[in-house]
């Protein structure tokens, strides 16, 4: 039987963007009521795809966290842009971009480099968390709607690269899943591949913020082959495995399978084998892992992601 590695999960906890989901920062609102609501057809706040490029990070604050996958993507430039057209009515540029969970900021900066407009029937769209030195508008500008306005940041408080969006009107809250309000409404998966890939060894959350790596070329003096995951949304009561399979198609050893056991925002899984010393005689050539999960109540296993490696 072949000697498997134990599956590992690894998560990150992130508090919120702010403690607050008012477009005005550090005050607590009231919901608008939807029926009372002016028409609005809001742009997406962010040039990005949704379930590609970037995801929506689960929150639980009302506001839409959209998040991207590492630090590379920071550093590249994801434009940020004008929701609605109207006037800058605050703004904030100069604190630095966290790299990691070891930060500290001021009260009141939770919001880091930060943008609030307003349009002139009361709508507003408050940005939170961009990248240093990235906002191209200042107090008293008028934007239209569509125009770049800065950069997916991860400033204040934010341990990963992030844009924080809340809508509201006349300084109340506004949902910002209503698809009402959207000139082109969008659809975000509730649960999502950030990434995926094979290393020699477990990884772990803060190597893949970093950048994302894989190897796809392993050798029988390799120590071992370890598949891993990145998944958003998870919930309670979902079970995962990895299943590895030879080149003849026969599935190598068992299902490495496990019980996901609290929501996670951030999910790092990873299964795998130890290869030297222990895979002497399987096959050569393409080999095929898949990572799979198992909804609760359902029968039907669905793949998320598939992954091949070649063996030589």
């Amino acid at each position: 039987m072949p000697k498997k590695l134990l599956l590992s999960l690894l998560c990150i906890l992130s508090a919120p963007a702010l403690a607050q989901n008012n477009p005005q920062p550090n005050q607590a609102p009231n919901q608008a009521p939807q029926q009372q609501l002016p028409s609005i057809k809001l742009s997406f706040p962010a040039q990005c795809q949704l379930g590609q490029t970037c995801y929506i990070a689960p929150n639980g604050d009302g506001a839409l966290n959209i998040a991207l996958p590492t630090q590379a993507e920071m550093q590249q430039g994801v434009p940020v842009v004008a929701a609605l057209a109207g006037q800058v009515m605050q703004s904030r540029d100069g604190m630095a971009d966290n790299k990691d969970t070891q930060y500290t900021i001021q009260k009141g900066q939770e919001c880091g480099n930060g943008i609030l407009l307003r349009d002139p029937s009361g709508w507003q769209a408050q940005y939170c968390h961009l990248k240093n030195g990235s906002i191209t508008v200042k107090p008293g500008d008028m934007v239209k709607a569509g125009q770049v306005i800065g950069q997916v940041g991860a400033s204040g408080k934010a341990d990963f690269p992030q844009l924080y969006f809340a809508v509201g009107f006349n300084g109340k809250a506004v949902n910002p899943f209503t698809p009402d309000i959207w000139a082109q409404p969008f659809k975000a998966p509730a649960i999502g591949l950030i990434a995926s890939g094979l290393s020699t060894a477990p990884v772990n959350i803060q190597q893949l913020q970093q950048q994302t790596t894989s190897k796809n070329q392993f050798s029988f003096d390799d120590e071992s082959v370890v598949a891993w995951v990145r998944v958003y949304g998870l919930q309670t009561g979902y079970k995962q495995r990895f299943e590895f399979y030879q080149p003849n198609g026969q599935l190598y050893g068992q299902a490495q399978e496990s019980d996901i056991k609290q929501p996670l925002r951030d999910w790092l899984a990873y299964g795998g084998y130890p290869i030297k010393g222990h895979m002497n005689g399987v096959q050569k050539g393409q080999w095929k892992v898949l990572y799979q999960l198992l909804p609760p109540g359902q029968t039907e296993w669905k793949t998320l992601a598939q992954m091949s490696f070649t063996l030589q």
